[in-house]
């Protein structure tokens, strides 16, 4: 069909990540430093979830501790 978007030659209108480029013949290059940044990234990331692991624990420690505490009263 002439009007239907779904047989349309053209390439996607977006790019999924920021880091990926268009080259030549529609290939996707990706530099060395956008990989650094990206794992950079995710390092940071990751820190931050463990992080919130850490304090989750100590609060759920704590949450068991009080409510002994109260039913032993």
């Amino acid at each position: 069909m002439p009007g239907d978007s779904r047989f349309s030659r053209e390439a996607p209108q977006s790019v999924p990540d920021k880091l990926e480029r268009r080259g030549t013949m529609g290939t996707t290059v990706v530099t060395l430093e956008d990989v650094r940044a990206l794992e950079a990234k995710d390092e940071q990331e990751e820190s931050v979830l463990a992080l919130l692991g850490i304090v989750g624990t100590f609060l759920n420690l704590f949450v068991i501790v009080f409510v002994y505490i109260y039913t032993t009263l």
